[in-house]
């Protein structure tokens, strides 16, 4: 698809900025440590193969349940209810989409 490697190229960017930025973190929480590093294998063996355009949306659409996660995680930082509607809609949403992808 047009425009995978763009979007490849960005998520190591991100990717790479995480690791960097929460670089702290990274012993004390060594399964998210783990997760990024795999995270950005796959992604740095993506750029450097070719003719793998095609797998790309399959890979990403693995990101749309923790989208859905850190919406939840950010209104538990700010006090929603468990109980309120817009959790309930994020709780529904992340857990559709982790059935739906996984």
């Amino acid at each position: 698809p047009v425009g995978s490697e763009a979007m490849l190229c960005f998520s190591l960017g991100y990717s790479s900025y995480t690791l960097l930025a929460l670089r702290g973190q990274l012993l004390s929480d060594p399964l998210w440590a783990l997760n990024e590093l795999g995270n950005f294998v796959k992604i740095w063996s993506c750029l450097r193969a070719q003719g793998v355009a095609w797998i790309v949306p399959l890979l990403f659409s693995a990101e749309i349940p923790t989208a859905f996660l850190d919406i939840l995680r950010m209104l538990a930082e700010n006090g929603t209810s468990p109980s309120s509607l817009i959790w309930r809609f994020f709780l529904g949403a992340f857990t559709t989409s982790f059935v739906a992808v996984k």
